[in-house]
């Protein structure tokens, strides 16, 4: 699939990246610049503290019914071992200790990857439209949006948020099953895990943050997944990011709005729109 819709762009030509095999110092050099774009998210917490604040106010109710869900998770993960692997408890000492923990930390990462998938396909989806107001002052700022697309009604852009919600969870599900069974290799299989997780997580989070404004240019998830690939490591290096971020106590309250610049500043960028101003 090519990128076309009405920049008439195909892949291959859009933004300054596309067709480029980078060494290794190239591409340390494309994964910190798409960190830069969460950096410089975070920077509009200084110069624009009122509108970033906004938008993490339902972030922040959202994480506090995920905290009680988590903490609930934990509390009961004992039983929840003992309702999935019965077979354990037939097993002798020290087998029943090593796989009950074993189990038990394994089935900690699963909900912990879980949580994050879907608490950032309910933020994406309950604060969509204050990080799509932040989104559109960051267009603003920059100069607006060279060729914008269609105008989209209200029940068209909700139905993007909800499908891409419902993409956000369906592949956490599958990225939090990976990361089980990579946990069962003992010493280096949550480590493997986990950096599986923040690589396809990534990823699908930058392709998240990209969606107002992808859609405000007319592009499609596809498009923009097409887009995404001129600038891979950048992509990764904001996505990333993000995702660590996202992992840390009440990080997303903060990370979410500050994301949503970087989501808009990459997009631009990969469209080889401009990307400075006085305030950004």
């Amino acid at each position: 699939m090519r990128v076309e819709s009405q920049y008439g762009l195909g892949a291959d030509a859009v933004g300054s990246g596309g067709g480029m095999m980078p060494g290794a110092s190239s591409r340390r050099a494309e994964f910190l610049a798409g960190a830069r774009m969460l950096g410089r998210g975070f920077s509009a917490w200084r110069t624009h503290p009122r509108i970033m604040l906004v938008g993490a106010i339902p972030v922040l109710i959202v994480a506090v019914c995920y905290t009680v869900l988590l903490i609930w998770w934990i509390s009961n993960i004992g039983g929840t071992v003992r309702t999935l692997l019965p077979f354990l408890a037939d097993l002798g000492s020290p087998w029943n200790t090593i796989l009950t923990v074993l189990a038990t930390i394994a089935l900690i990462g699963i909900g912990a990857i879980a949580v994050m998938f879907t608490f950032s396909a309910v933020v994406l989806l309950i604060a969509g439209p204050f990080l799509d107001h932040i989104s559109a002052r960051v267009e603003r700022e920059l100069g607006g949006i060279p060729r914008p697309g269609p105008s989209r009604s209200f029940g068209s852009e909700l139905w993007r948020a909800i499908t891409d919600s419902v993409r956000l969870i369906g592949i956490g599900i599958a990225v939090s099953l990976t990361v089980f069974l990579c946990g069962l290799v003992p010493v280096i299989g949550t480590l493997f895990g986990m950096l599986v997780g923040a690589v396809i997580g990534g990823r699908v989070i930058a392709l998240e943050f990209m969606g107002t404004p992808g859609s405000a240019r007319g592009l499609d998830f596809a498009q923009r997944s097409q887009l995404a690939k001129t600038r891979p490591t950048r992509v990764l290096g904001f996505g990333a990011c993000t995702y660590l971020v996202f992992l840390l106590p009440l990080g997303a309250v903060i990370a979410a709005p500050a994301a949503a610049v970087g989501g808009t500043l990459l997009t631009r960028d990969l469209l080889g729109e401009p990307t400075r101003s006085e305030r950004f």
